[in-house]
């Protein structure tokens, strides 16, 4: 085989594996359809605030909510929060949003001293972690977002980093 022909064939090979992977890390990035029962254990968790004192989820049904998986040490949660900040300010008393924290209260304390949020801050766990997964984030991965309608059905996923103009298309005016 000549040089050139090596190469080139070198060049298709490497070709062929850039785009499984840039494919391969699509599908891992894209939610999937939660199972029949994930808005239901959501609507039904009672979850921590940041005194310790246990919130019921259920008491925000009835409305739109936006529910944000987040950690204090994940940079793109961090990155998005003062935008979630503003568009809760946006729709207040119309959408809900809802912070779950992967993360120690202490943690998520200091972090909201930097950046205030005007919605709950609660604190998950593993559970938390698999339910996000049953909500469409097969990878387990921070942040997620998830948007439940009125009737708590779950109407929009997004993994990573959120865009605001989406977010706020999704939710509505």
């Amino acid at each position: 085989m000549t040089f050139i022909k090596r190469y080139a064939s070198l060049i298709l090979v490497a070709l062929i594996a850039l785009g499984a992977g840039i494919a391969l890390r699509h599908f891992e990035r894209t939610p999937t359809a939660p199972t029949a029962d994930a808005a239901t254990k959501l609507a039904q968790l009672t979850l921590p605030d940041l005194d310790g004192k246990p919130s019921p989820l259920q008491q925000w049904r009835g409305k739109k909510w936006v529910v944000n998986f987040w950690a204090t040490w994940c940079a793109p949660c961090r990155e998005e929060m003062p935008m979630l900040a503003a568009l809760s300010k946006a729709h207040e008393g119309k959408v809900q949003f809802l912070g779950i924290g992967i993360d120690s209260p202490e943690e998520m304390k200091k972090f909201i001293q930097e950046t205030p949020v005007p919605y709950p801050l609660l604190v998950g766990g593993n559970e938390v972690i698999t339910l996000s997964a049953e909500l469409g984030n097969k990878a387990m991965a921070l942040p997620f977002t998830v948007v439940l309608d009125e009737k708590g059905a779950v109407i929009w996923q997004h993994l990573g980093k959120v865009a605001e103009a989406e977010l706020a298309r999704v939710i509505g005016p």
